[in-house]
This record gives C-alpha cells, structure tokens and sequence, in this order.
C-alpha cells in the first residue's frame, strides 16, 4: 500500500480497532504469512495505535515500513524516515477534510516512488494532482 490516507475517525459512535489491521489468523487451523508493505502512507486516528499487526503463529512477518506518518505506541516503527505520534494537521477531519494544513509535518516527506512499478497510478494523487517526489506523504499532493 503506497500514498494512502487512512483515517480512523467516527463521530456517531466509540472505536475500537485500529485504522489498519493486518493478521496472520485464517480459521482454527490455518494461518497466512504476512508479508506487508507500506510506503509514504498516513496512518492515523482518535485511537493510541492506529497500525494493528497481529501474529498469531511463531511464523515471520515481513514488514516494510518507509516513510510513513503512523499513530502508534510501538516504537519498533520509528526507523525508515516513518514518524510516529505527530499530528499530520487534516484540514477538517469533522468534515473528512483530509487535506493537509500547509504546516504538516507529512509535507515533502515520501521516499521517491520514480522506479516504483506502479508508479503510472502513483504520480497522481486523489484529486489528480501531480505528485512531485519527495512527495507529501498520504493521498493528497497539496
């Protein structure tokens, strides 16, 4: 997953799960090796750990985390350029408004994503604005 904006917010009602899950649990008797990736997303929410890995087997999980602002007490996350705990500044997120405020720290923030082989879908951004790298982490550009 690259140049997401994942926004845990609900004003009806309490959450209680992350914003992101991931598990390893298929039924009683299977489970799946987790292999993850995720590069210049936003992870965020009103919950203390917006990111939910869970291992349900002594199975390896390959996790590739770059560049990514995430809301979380897991402290393993900080390496690769990711920063954790810092509010992104949404424009409005009452209004799901997830623009970011011009003074956001996720701001020109991204790893280059050029020889990505995905990159014809990544050079645009939600709103069909070009994404000039290093580029604002999350789904908008701007």
């Amino acid at each position: 997953m690259k140049q997401n904006t994942f926004a845990g917010y609900n004003l009806n009602f309490p959450r209680k799960t992350a914003s992101l899950s991931f598990s390893d649990y298929l039924s009683a008797n299977a489970y799946n090796k987790l292999q993850i990736d995720l590069t210049n997303n936003i992870i965020w929410g009103s919950l203390t750990n917006e990111l939910d890995i869970q291992k349900k087997t002594s199975a390896i999980v390959q996790l590739n985390l770059w560049s990514n602002l995430i809301r979380s007490s897991n402290s393993a996350y900080s390496n690769n350029r990711n920063i954790l705990n810092t509010d992104p500044l949404f424009v409005n997120k009452e209004l799901e408004a997830f623009e970011l405020a011009t003074n956001s720290i996720a701001r020109k923030k991204g790893a280059d994503l050029g020889t990505d082989p995905y990159f014809n879908y990544l050079v645009k951004d939600a709103k069909g604005d070009t994404r000039i790298y290093p580029s604002t982490l999350g789904s908008y550009e701007k």
